[in-house]
């Protein structure tokens, strides 16, 4: 029998049928470790999942996407969510 996902050639990963992302992530950042993510769905709940790694990161720069094609790939899941950032609890070094 043959693994579906060995004839795929790309290296995108997308949480359902293409291989875990917070898996993938898990296993390749190392303490110290500088990471760079372009995403349009990175939320808290994947920095939670992630955070044990991610804390202990030298760098992180997040470039975050506006996912316009999102309805077309997975119409199910197009809710819209809001957060709201309270900066005044933030300290600058």
């Amino acid at each position: 029998m043959s693994n579906h996902n060995s004839s795929l050639k790309s290296g995108i990963l997308d949480n359902h049928h293409r291989g875990n992302v917070g898996n993938f992530l898990k296993s390749k950042i190392e303490e110290g470790s500088s990471l760079s993510i372009v995403s349009a769905y990175f939320t808290i709940y994947a920095f939670q999942a992630l955070k044990e790694s991610l804390t202990e990161i030298k760098e992180l720069r997040f470039l975050y996407g506006e996912p316009r094609f999102v309805k077309s790939v997975d119409s199910e899941n197009t809710d819209k969510k809001a957060f709201k950032i309270d900066f005044s609890s933030f300290l600058a070094e």
